[in-house]
Formats: structure tokens, C-alpha cells, sequence
């Protein structure tokens, strides 16, 4: 049957329960349950319980607060991910972050510090995520970059007159 014939199926690597598209301006405070995915522009601060990851196209200014983080869009504020922050080839993140488990990929901006965090206690209750937060931080990492030594040339006696013996 030829009805069938332009039907598309995609497959998404990722199972992700709220999407939000390039071209969609959000500004305000979002509240959202689930993994969610952003290509979109937001001014304001973003609440997940699960994962919530910024796509290429996306751009938030505000803080993010969620349970996993990974950025390969651009960010401008704090990030909070109670477990793992990923910070992917491409994306840019100018703020500060707070997480148990960070991982920077080669190619990725930071500029800002990060807190490293206890690990979150998880429990499930009839399929509910809940998470107990332990304000306790276990260390605090600062990144700078160093300016790099002065080469020093082969011949240190370049200008000055050989002595004779």
C-alpha cells in the first residue's frame, strides 16, 4: 500500500519525557517532572527532578536546579544537580556549580567555581523519586589557569663578550 509510504519513524537515543524546541522563548520559573530536553531560549530558573540537558540551539539565563545536568548549549547562571553535571563539546556554562559528579568534556567553556556535594540519598516510594539533600559540601574545587613559564633561550651569554683564558 502506497499510504504507508511516507510515514517516518525516529528513533530517539534518549527517552526524554518534555522536549522543548528551537524557537520557543520561555521567561518565568518551570516546574517540570521528568527528563527534559532544551533547544529552547529561557529566562528564568528551571526545576526538574530527573534529567534536564540543554541542548546545542539551547540557551538558558537562570539557574537550573535537577537531579542530573548536561549542557552543550549555552548557560548563563547556577547550576544545582544533586549527581552528575556534564559539561559536552561545544557547550558553555558562566556560573557556578554544585554537584556530586562533574565531568568536563574537551571542547566545553566553564567559567565560574564548583562545590562538590555528599552524594544524594535516594529512595523509591511507588515509583516517586525522592531525594534527601545533605547540605554538607565535601570539598570545594577552584579552577584557574596558570600563565605559562618564560622559555628560556640555548644561549644564556648571547650579547655579552666571550672571556678568554
Amino acid at each position: 500500500m502506497e499510504i504507508f509510504d511516507n510515514i517516518r519513524v525516529i528513533n530517539w537515543s534518549l527517552s526524554m519525557d518534555s522536549y522543548f524546541e528551537k524557537g520557543i522563548f520561555l521567561k518565568g520559573t518551570l516546574w517540570l517532572k521528568g527528563d527534559v530536553h532544551f533547544g529552547a531560549h529561557i529566562e528564568g530558573e528551571v526545576h526538574s527532578n530527573d534529567h534536564i540537558t540543554i541542548g546545542a540551539s539551547g540557551y538558558v539565563k537562570g539557574n537550573i536546579h535537577s537531579y542530573d545536568f548536561s549542557n552543550s548549549g549555552t548557560v548563563e547562571g547556577d547550576v544545582f544537580s544533586e549527581n552528575k553535571t556534564t559539561l559536552m563539546k561545544g557547550g558553555s556554562l558562566a556560573g557556578d556549580i554544585s554537584t556530586y559528579q562533574l565531568v568536563v568534556d574537551e571542547g566545553s567553556e566553564f567559567g565560574g567555581r564548583c562545590k562538590m556535594i555528599d552524594a544524594p540519598e535516594v529512595k523509591r516510594s511507588r515509583g516517586k523519586l525522592d531525594i534527601e539533600k545533605k547540605s554538607k559540601p565535601r570539598k570545594l574545587l577552584k579552577l584557574e589557569r596558570r600563565p605559562k613559564p618564560p622559555v628560556e633561550s640555548s644561549s644564556k651569554n648571547e650579547g655579552e663578550p666571550k672571556s678568554s683564558d
